[in-house]
């Protein structure tokens, strides 16, 4: 709903007017349209809400076209991780699991997280990140003011660490910071879950989330608990004002949360931040993207 919303806005030409007078211009021609991402069948639905034109209208089946291979190459590559998954067809797998009501695990969700990369997308193309990063797409060129990226490293980059806490935290401890078997979930007032009908309200994520369990012949956890990584193309100095002004981010680094990587432009050094300052930790890009 708030994707149908925010189309509605954005398609209003008195909205585009007022954006005009403050520097923001969305072409006439442009139509916002808003999206349902299913991810336990990897579909994503498409909802436009107003007349389209010919034109338009080839160019949001082109986009349907393009969001249904990447659906397919999705589902080909997460597949086999999931527990009891065997030699099925894996298109028609992922959707008996996500239909599937008794399936406790029809995805591991962000299991597995370890990093977040900030930069052009090409700085990760051809890389295989084995699903484990957030990519955020960032060019310092559009950004003069850094305005852009102190909202990057204010809001995702937070977001990002509060979803490794969670993770790594249930996987360390998944009775205490986790929230148990989730085949015995009763949710309470919004607020966490019980198991059953007694016990201490549990508000982590269940064991199911952070493990295959006995699905897993190595008895390994679905998710590695480690702190979050997260690589900046940008310059040091503007990260660094960045981090003066914003003592939450600074806060998740002096208390070692998370490791901050910054990748100049032009420059093959990649740079770690520490209480010190900072300190050039490869000669290569590759050795810390990879």
């Amino acid at each position: 709903m708030n994707a149908r919303v925010a189309a509605a806005i954005l398609n209003d030409p008195e909205v585009r007017e007022g954006l005009r007078e403050r520097g923001v211009d969305i072409p006439d021609g442009t139509v916002v349209v808003a999206g349902l991402h299913d991810t336990t069948r990897d579909q994503v639905t498409l909802l436009p809400e107003v007349t389209l034109t010919v034109q338009q209208q080839e160019l949001l089946r082109a986009v349907e076209a393009d969001l249904a291979r990447a659906a397919a190459a999705t589902t080909l590559e997460r597949q086999p991780r999931l527990p009891a998954a065997g030699s099925a067809d894996a298109r028609r797998d992922v959707a008996r699991r996500g239909g599937d009501w008794a399936e406790t695990r029809p995805e591991w969700g962000l299991a597995g997280n370890a990093a977040l990369i900030v930069g052009p997308r090409e700085l990760t193309r051809g890389l295989d990140l084995d699903g484990r990063t957030f990519l955020h797409s960032y060019r310092p060129e559009a950004d003069p003011g850094c305005a852009a990226l102190e909202v990057i490293l204010t809001a995702p980059l937070v977001v990002a660490q509060w979803i490794n806490s969670g993770y790594s935290f249930a996987t360390l401890d998944p009775t205490r910071f986790g929230a148990g078997d989730k085949v015995m979930h009763n949710p309470v007032g919004g607020l966490g879950v019980q198991l059953g009908a007694h016990g201490d309200l549990m508000l982590g994520l269940p064991w199911q989330g952070v493990s295959a369990g006995t699905a897993d012949p190595d008895g390994l956890p679905a998710h590695e608990p480690l702190r979050l990584s997260v690589v900046v193309a940008a310059a040091r100095e503007d990260v660094r004002s960045i981090l003066d002004r914003q003592p939450t981010v600074r806060r998740l680094l002096e208390g070692r949360w998370i490791k901050l990587f910054v990748l100049e432009a032009g420059s093959p050094t990649v740079w770690q931040w520490d209480e010190q300052g900072w300190t050039a930790v490869s000669a290569t890009t590759a050795e810390v993207t990879a």
